[in-house]
């Protein structure tokens, strides 16, 4: 550390720390002093700069399409999205199977439908189901299940009250039908279902005039005439057939039946059969059938392999 030391002359002087106690002559006039202990010399601080705020930094421009999707991603988050069939609450309406009052739910993994014995158990079913309980808790060890991926399509007359479920059971093709009554049930039903399924299943309305509605109807009441004639000469033959072979116990018994039935009694069956066509074709003439559809739709490989 130096030593600050003042000659007469007025001249300052710095001396080492090892000259303390030592004479020291001025360089500037020859004057001899002795140097003393050291003087700490104050250090001058250079004044600190003045830090004045600057312009923020700038800040990168957000492309307008993209902000309106940042906004369109806040809202989603508000409003309610469209609900897949992964969600985990259930629909319930109410059917009517004989003298039973049905609960058609759609859940999470497909339809159920269980039976009670009057609509006040059916709704407090219904209430519970939809307050979340589970459905091992609500519905009978008679309730039935029908998986989304085994269901086919729905098919429902909207002058009617039946909605029908086209879908595969150990492999074969079968079908289930629900009667709503009113028909404003069927019909909150099947737009929960459309509403669930929009992505999988493909909407379809059809709206039947006269002449379209009467083919099917007359096609069956020709099926069945020509049937009958077939089979009334059938029984005929039989009648009058004095042989014997040896045959399938399904062939012994068509034959015992329809010996026993003869000529007279095929026809008036079938007649009975014809007559029921009739009116069901004058019924859907009458009043053309709007037909609604929902059909599962193709996969891409199932395409491919058709073509």
């Amino acid at each position: 550390m130096p030593i600050l030391l003042q000659c007469r002359c007025g001249k300052k002087l710095k001396v080492r720390d090892e000259f303390a106690g030592k004479k020291v002559r001025c360089p500037a006039c020859g004057e001899i002093s002795v140097a003393g202990e050291a003087i700490l010399e104050p250090e001058i601080l250079a004044p600190a700069p003045i830090i004045r705020p600057g312009p923020p930094p700038l800040q990168p421009v957000q492309p307008v399409r993209a902000r309106q999707e940042d906004e369109d991603d806040d809202d989603s988050e508000e409003t309610p999205k469209k609900k897949s069939r992964g969600e985990s609450e259930c629909a319930c309406f109410h059917f009517k199977s004989g003298g039973s009052q049905g609960l058609f739910i759609l859940a999470r993994d497909g339809i159920c439908y269980d039976y009670f014995d009057n609509k006040k158990q059916a709704k407090n079913a219904a209430e519970d189901l939809e307050n979340g309980e589970p459905l091992e808790d609500v519905l009978s060890k008679k309730a039935q299940a029908i998986p989304w991926d085994a269901i086919d399509k729905f098919i429902t007359n909207l002058h009617l009250e039946t909605l029908f479920v086209h879908y595969k059971a150990n492999d074969d093709d079968t079908s289930t039908s629900f009667f709503f009554e009113p028909k404003e049930e069927r019909d909150a039903a099947l737009k929960e279902l459309r509403r669930r399924l929009d992505d999988e299943f493909k909407y379809k309305k059809e709206v039947f005039t006269p002449l379209t509605a009467a083919v099917a109807p007359l096609i069956t009441i020709v099926a069945v005439a020509a049937a009958t004639g077939g089979l009334a000469w059938l029984a005929h033959w039989m009648s009058t057939w004095e042989g014997s072979a040896r045959v399938p116990i399904w062939a012994a018994l068509f034959y015992y039946l329809f010996t026993w039935l003869g000529t007279t009694g095929t026809v008036i069956i079938g007649g009975v059969i014809v007559i029921l066509c009739v009116v069901w074709l004058f019924f859907r003439v009458a009043k053309p059938p709007i037909e609604v559809t929902l059909q599962r739709r193709k996969k891409k490989r199932d395409t491919e392999d058709e073509d």
